[in-house]
């Protein structure tokens, strides 16, 4: 196994709709840490990863399903020489709008790791990541649309049949529970009027060292952070409700409509009402059959 090199994580937006298929895995590997707005999902057929999510590292095993938002920073250290791995890149849009169960897209948004173990339909999950593949790559429009449809049941299928783990970190945890309070935190009330005072001060420590601290443990600043999820759920709002943009605005904690279109247009490279519009244009095109 050949160790990979570390980086700064950079900020990048949705990579749209993607696939990789691995076998024999290249040479070098993932340069550096690395972040996009989008859902991966990996898959490994054969052989095993190790990669790193912010400070803590855990390992792929075959035949499991692994399943995170890769807006945390993350990049491989090392692989077995003879891995054969599947990942997909799907555009947070897609995962919103398929409305799966409230415990998939929570723990996902909230930046956990899951894992559905494996299974005795690991055989299925190869041959379908071939499938999917194969629908990718082929750069067809109707063939892509497929491909949203076999990822959509796919991952409605795991939610039902298995009920998706964390795994323990092999080594330098995230686990620090200050950390863990922190993230609890901008998520029970990233509506509400928060700063990084008032975050440091729910788990007592100086608002410098709490910055310093979660930084280290997620590769974002807690500002970044709580950025990223509200932009988030504003995400979700535009997609499945008709609400306007000034309302769904101030539901997500954003105190000016100006600085949220200069967040959202950082973090998905687009203004909230074209995402909106394009988005919806879309869906209807495949309703319709068009």
């Amino acid at each position: 196994m050949k160790p990979a090199t570390t980086s700064t994580a950079s900020i990048e937006a949705s990579s749209g709709l993607r696939s990789f298929r691995h076998f024999p895995f290249p040479q070098p590997e993932m340069p550096g840490a690395h972040t996009h707005n989008d859902i991966e999902l990996n898959f490994v057929v054969e052989g095993a990863i190790t990669y790193r999510f912010g400070s803590s590292q855990t390992t792929f095993q075959a035949g499991s399903v692994y399943v995170f938002w890769a807006t945390i920073p993350h990049f491989i250290i090392q692989h077995a020489t003879d891995t054969h791995f599947f990942a997909v890149h799907l555009p947070v849009a897609n995962f919103l709008q398929w409305r799966l169960p409230t415990r998939i897209t929570q723990r996902t948004l909230r930046g956990d790791l899951l894992v559905f173990p494996r299974s005795e339909d690991a055989d299925f999950c190869a041959l379908l990541c071939e499938q999917i593949h194969k629908h990718i790559q082929s750069g067809d429009r109707a063939e892509k649309a497929i491909a949203l449809l076999e990822i959509e049941a796919w991952l409605r299928t795991l939610a039902l049949s298995t009920q998706p783990t964390q795994p323990e970190p092999v080594s330098g945890q995230l686990g620090n529970d200050s950390v863990e309070q922190m993230i609890s935190l901008i998520i029970r009330d990233f509506r509400e009027s928060l700063n990084v005072a008032q975050i440091a001060a729910v788990v007592h420590l100086h608002p410098n060292y709490a910055m310093q601290l979660f930084r280290k443990c997620t590769g974002r600043t807690i500002v970044a952070y709580l950025t990223q999820y509200r932009v988030a759920h504003a995400q979700q709002l535009l997609l499945t409700t008709d609400q306007s943009i000034s309302e769904i605005a101030l539901a997500c904690g954003f105190n000016s409509l100006s600085r949220f279109y200069a967040a959202f247009r950082e973090i998905c490279n687009d203004s909230p009402k074209h995402y909106r519009q394009s988005l919806r244009e879309a869906r209807e095109v495949r309703e319709w059959g068009e």
